[in-house]
Order: C-alpha cells, then sequence, then structure tokens
C-alpha cells in the first residue's frame, strides 16, 4: 500500500462507548447501532438528539443485521438467531459450529439480495480454524469459505458483481467474482497489500463512488481505497489505535430478506 494522502477532515466523537470491542456499525431508522463483542451487547444511538439505549444478551455478539420483518439477526454466540429489540425474545436460526466451542462468529454483512455473510474465528487465534457462511431468506445456511483465521469486513460494488472481504491476518484487502443471483463467489485476489506497520484490515463500507473505506486494526486510521484499482486514495488518522469498522453510510448496506419477505 503506497502512501495514501491525508484527508483533512477530523472525525468528531458522538458517543464515549468505551467498550472492550466495538463492532458492526449500521445506520437504520434514524439510529446508529452497533454490538460490543465480549459483552454480547446491541446498542443503537438516535441520530438526532443522542438518545443511547443497549440490550444485553451475554456471550459473544459478533455482528447483527436488521431483518425485513422488523426484527434483528444476530450472530450470537456459535449461531445464528432472530432478535426482536422491544420483547426481547431470541429465536435460533442454526448453529454451524456447534462442535467448535473454541470458535465464534465475528463481522457479518447482508448482500444486495437481503442475503446475510458472517463469519468465524477461534477466541484463542488458531490459524485456519474459521469459515465464512451465507445466510438465505429460506434460512438455509451453507459455508462458502473455510480455513479462514480472523474472518471480518464485507462490501460490494455498484453492479453486483465483485465482493469484497478482509481476512485480518492476511494484511489484504480481497475481490472476489460474486453472482448477484445465486450469490456464489469465485476466483478470490488480491485487491490491495497493508503493510503489518500500517496496521491490519478489520471492518469496511464502500461509499456512493465504489470506494472502499477500511478501518486499520491497530493502525489509528481508515484508509480509502479505489475498489476497481486498490490504488489507495485517502487517510482518516483516528484517536484510537484499534478502530474496527467504517462507521459511514455503507451504499450496499441492506436488511436481512428474511422468510416472510423472501425475493423470488
Amino acid at each position: 500500500m503506497r502512501d495514501a494522502p491525508m484527508n483533512l477532515q477530523r472525525p468528531e466523537l458522538i458517543y464515549d462507548c468505551r467498550h472492550e470491542l466495538a463492532e458492526g456499525p449500521v445506520w437504520h431508522q434514524g439510529y446508529l447501532w452497533w454490538v460490543n463483542i465480549m459483552a454480547g451487547e446491541l446498542h443503537r444511538l438516535e441520530s438526532s438528539g443522542g438518545a443511547h439505549e443497549s440490550r444485553r444478551l451475554g456471550g459473544h455478539l459478533g455482528c447483527a443485521v436488521p431483518a425485513a420483518d422488523g426484527r434483528w439477526v444476530l450472530a450470537h454466540k456459535r449461531g445464528l438467531a432472530f432478535f426482536d429489540w422491544n420483547t426481547g425474545q431470541l429465536e435460533q436460526i442454526a448453529e454451524p459450529e456447534a462442535s467448535l466451542r473454541g470458535n465464534r462468529f465475528n463481522d457479518g454483512k447482508c448482500d444486495p439480495a437481503g442475503r446475510l455473510w458472517a463469519g468465524t474465528m477461534s477466541c484463542a487465534l488458531k490459524a485456519n480454524a474459521g469459515s465464512l457462511y451465507r445466510l438465505d431468506a429460506s434460512l438455509n445456511i451453507q459455508r462458502m469459505l473455510d480455513g479462514v483465521t480472523v474472518s471480518n469486513g464485507l462490501a460490494w460494488s455498484a453492479d453486483g458483481r465483485t465482493m469484497y472481504y478482509t481476512e485480518t491476518l492476511t494484511h489484504r484487502v480481497d475481490a472476489l467474482n460474486f453472482d448477484p443471483r445465486i450469490g456464489a463467489i469465485s476466483g478470490r485476489r488480491t485487491l490491495a497489500d497493508i503493510p503489518a506497520e500500517a496496521g491490519a484490515p478489520d471492518g469496511m463500507a464502500i461509499d456512493v463512488n465504489d470506494n472502499l473505506w477500511v478501518a486499520l486494526w491497530g493502525g489509528s486510521s481508515l484508509v480509502c481505497f479505489n475498489g476497481r484499482t486498490g490504488v489507495a486514495l485517502a487517510r482518516v488518522e483516528l484517536p484510537v489505535s484499534q478502530p474496527s469498522s467504517a462507521p459511514l453510510a455503507d451504499r450496499t448496506s441492506t436488511s436481512f430478506s428474511s422468510p416472510a419477505h423472501g425475493r423470488a
């Protein structure tokens, strides 16, 4: 990664949450939502008045995405579940790694068709112990990648033909061919290499210009990459050492297409 030009915009603190491991910011219905992974909490912050609320589920909570039926889909502990914010009801969907007690879910996101992609990792950072899964509207879950160490950020190009993926310890941002009709992936390749001294790629988001904003864990910054060439376009310095994601309005952010709202 060549040195990116500095972005002169200074980040502004909007809520001092002091979490051990915050992740997965989602803008939804006038709120900023995120998870506190190690405490198993789902949080929301009102974008206008700044009112804050949270729900504690316990265990590890890797990510949360809104569902079309008004609930949330959580990558909770080792499984996936629906969660009702208002009632607190939790409904298990699948537990694909029930036998892997040392694993947990990490980051996840829905593709433009409303399928949830979420990855796992070993809590002890055991190499190649995790996988990347896809949950369809039918609630069928498939393993899409295996041999993953720390599954992390996801994004999709505007034409729906490219999926972007960060597996943190590879120090790469990867691109994959994506079939938007059936959600198949192929042709994984490196889009951008990130030197170890710059930090490790974590969560990311894509903007209206198909540029990727990647949080550099241990690098105190967000870096913007051209989604077609991988060239670093800008860097935003942050007053924290371990940013985990890019909390901008992700262009491809969408709700999970739950069974009652499935798409043909």
